[in-house]
């Protein structure tokens, strides 16, 4: 495919990730293709990830309809480190997001295509085989 842009030279992305750029088909080979990382990006994300991943472990959706109702049900405190987290591609955001689900005593797996390891974060590597097994594991995604 001929680009739209012939004299196209550089393409920074400020998003996470560049692989629906390379993906669209018209950059020409040769331009070169950079993206922001930025930890406050990836810190915003661990956030945002561990906000929904606590919600689930602790049944936080459960205790609100509880209130609403008006009844009080004791529930029991579940363990973190039995909780199992699966990040699938643990790039600079994904690293993050490991990174503070590790603090709060999460057990944090990853799938990586590229064999990207992450310290004190179990990985698994390759196509399907590698991705089943992550996923196998995983009480969350």
């Amino acid at each position: 495919m001929a680009s739209s842009l012939p004299s196209l030279q550089l393409v920074a992305s400020v998003g996470a990730g560049a692989d629906g750029l390379l993906a669209a088909g018209d950059i020409a080979p040769g331009v070169a293709v950079t993206r922001v990382v930025d930890r406050a990006l990836g810190l915003s994300m661990a956030q945002y990830v561990s906000h929904h991943v606590l919600r689930h472990f602790r049944g936080f959706d459960r205790l609100q309809a509880q209130q609403a109702a008006g009844v009080w049900q004791r529930q029991p405190i579940p363990d973190a480190s039995q909780y199992t987290v699966a990040i699938l591609g643990p790039g600079a955001i994904g690293r993050e997001v490991a990174t503070v689900l590790g603090a709060l005593g999460f057990r944090v797996t990853g799938w990586s295509r590229r064999g990207l390891a992450v310290p004190g974060m179990a990985a698994t590597f390759g196509a399907e085989a590698g991705l089943r097994e992550c996923l196998a594991g995983a009480d969350a995604l």
